[in-house]
């Protein structure tokens, strides 16, 4: 099963981050290619980490919307020709969210890391 979110984060943050981390893994299994459902994880768990704790305001959703955007973008998947092409439109329709809601929220994600 999936791993979880590490020990140091609180109860409730934890619980948070556990959720999106499983949203993401779900959505990596039926769109993406193995190796970034740890990608996932791994930044979920930077999210969580900031003093901020940004994961705990918003929709899960969207936060989960975010994190596969960020790592599609980042990794050339969202590039047409791209040998394992996926469209953004296909990761928020995964999650019942707007584009415009993901758009922002990975936006948002890769000012918190820098990426």
């Amino acid at each position: 099963m999936s791993k979880t979110v590490p020990e140091s984060i609180t109860l409730a943050s934890r619980a948070n981050a556990e959720l999106i981390a499983a949203m993401t893994e779900i959505v990596c299994q039926e769109l993406l290619p193995e190796p970034f459902q740890d990608l996932c994880r791994k930044m979920v768990t930077a999210l969580e980490r900031l003093k901020n704790r940004p994961l705990q305001k918003g929709d899960p959703n969207v936060w989960a919307a975010g994190v596969l955007r960020v790592i599609a973008v980042a990794n050339g998947l969202s590039r047409i020709g791209a040998d394992s092409y996926l469209a953004l439109k296909d990761i928020d329709a995964c999650l019942s969210v707007s584009s415009s809601a993901g758009a922002a929220r990975a936006s948002m994600i890769r000012k918190l890391l820098k990426v």
